[in-house]
């Protein structure tokens, strides 16, 4: 069952459309069935990874190979990366908010959306200039989209909401943000 508005951050039509393909290329658990607010998917016998898991070497290694087979994977329809369009989705949403909380109001109204507006068309035209691979991305890899069944060593990649066509290292640099854990404590990545 998909949460109340999450149709506002999340496009279920995209999710479901990978899902079907990344399901069939082995990752995540199996899709049964759909209906209007949610799918069935099979059960993974295993548990999902806590933020020490994600720094151990064995882990990290497995990881990595799962992550360089998932950007294999061939989703059809435009591979064109969606990160600027949600990112400018997101932006749309953020500069249109409402409080009732006068102090939230009033912290919200100190921030010069026309300035992160200018910045964020100049990140946009700097990544044109990269020429960066793009690959379907997971584009969520924290430690709780990531499960691991101790027994048998094989590791799973879950929940697939974020996944989109995009660029490569946005993915791998997501995943390594991830290792400084909920309290985006930086002193916890893994050493070189």
């Amino acid at each position: 069952m998909y949460g109340p508005n999450t149709e506002y951050v999340i496009d279920r039509e995209r999710e479901f459309h990978a899902i079907k393909y990344l399901s069939a290329a082995g990752f995540g658990a199996k899709l049964l069935a759909v209906f209007g607010n949610g799918m069935v998917q099979s059960f993974i016998n295993a548990r999902t990874l806590t933020p020490e898991d994600m720094r151990k070497p064995k882990l990290v290694a497995e990881i990595a190979k799962q992550l360089h087979k998932f950007h294999q994977v061939e989703i059809p329809g435009s591979k064109e990366p969606q990160l600027w369009n949600d990112i400018f989705k997101f932006f749309e949403k953020a500069s249109d908010l409402k409080f009732d909380d006068n102090e939230k109001r009033r912290k919200y109204e100190t921030i010069s959306f026309k300035e992160i507006h200018d910045e964020l068309l100049e990140l946009k035209e700097l990544t044109g200039l990269l020429n960066a691979p793009v690959v379907f991305g997971h584009n969520d890899l924290l430690c709780g989209n990531i499960m691991v069944n101790d027994e048998e060593g094989k590791l799973y990649f879950i929940d697939f909401e974020y996944g989109s066509y995009n660029y490569r290292g946005y993915d791998i640099g997501n995943h390594f943000n991830e290792f400084a854990g909920y309290e985006c404590d930086y002193s916890l990545y893994v050493p070189k």
